[in-house]
């Protein structure tokens, strides 16, 4: 499985790149992030989300170290593993360690729709407005809204989420609502005071970016507003 890196250079090598482009990469990269956890071709990964992971309730925390701590809480986040990662946070593990590629735990919460993992690891002070990405700058909104994580959404709005929160592109979370048909999330973010104007780097609002996916059902809503 390549690396969502691979996708990201050909976003670099193409720019100023196209909305089609940029939407087409992210929606590898989504497959791509879930996809990664149960990759167990390389080593670091099999360490990572193998053997290590599948023990780590019969592992001691505290005898772990900092290193050790930090990749398991981001395992335990991908894994929808709750028990561990309040067992992780409780023996000093850094709350928004991030990844390789810089998404968080928290991130990682979002994008599964784990409403329990995200309030605890926000409960211990995970910045909810951290970007992850090397190159796309996501919020845990922006995955979330991708995702069509509803009560995801609602709860990182209530607990201080910027509606408008822009991606490296420019993106609001209504763009990627709007561009994957997640028509109940694209009605929250309005309720919440989204601005259906924004245009992202390419002059595209959200609607714009529903009917270039024809994202029917999206683009009608809008219309009869």
């Amino acid at each position: 499985m390549a690396p969502i890196s691979s996708f990201e250079m050909h976003l670099m090598e193409s720019a100023p790149a196209s909305v089609l482009i940029v939407a087409h990469v992210i929606n590898l990269a989504m497959t791509i992030i879930y996809s990664l956890i149960a990759d167990k071709n390389s080593e670091k990964k099999q360490m990572l989300d193998g053997d290590r992971f599948k023990f780590i309730s019969e592992l001691k925390p505290n005898e772990m170290t900092m290193e050790e701590k930090q990749h398991a809480l981001l395992s335990a986040a991908k894994e929808n593993n709750l028990i561990s990662v309040q067992k992780l946070l409780k023996a000093g593990a850094y709350h928004s360690a991030p990844d390789k590629e810089e998404y968080t735990p928290l991130h990682w919460a979002a994008a599964r729709g784990n409403l329990d993992i995200a309030q605890t690891l926000l409960d211990s002070g995970a910045n909810i407005e951290n970007k992850g990405g090397k190159k796309f700058h996501f919020t845990p909104l922006h995955l979330a809204s991708g995702e069509g994580h509803l009560e995801m959404c609602r709860m990182l709005l209530d607990r201080g989420a910027h509606v408008m929160a822009l991606d490296r592109y420019r993106n609001t979370a209504l763009h990627w609502a709007a561009w994957f048909g997640h028509l109940s999330v694209v009605q929250l973010l309005i309720e919440r005071g989204i601005n259906t104007n924004t245009k992202n780097s390419d002059g595209q609002t959200a609607q714009d970016m529903a009917a270039v996916r024809r994202n029917h059902k999206i683009t009608d809503w809008f219309e009869q507003q």
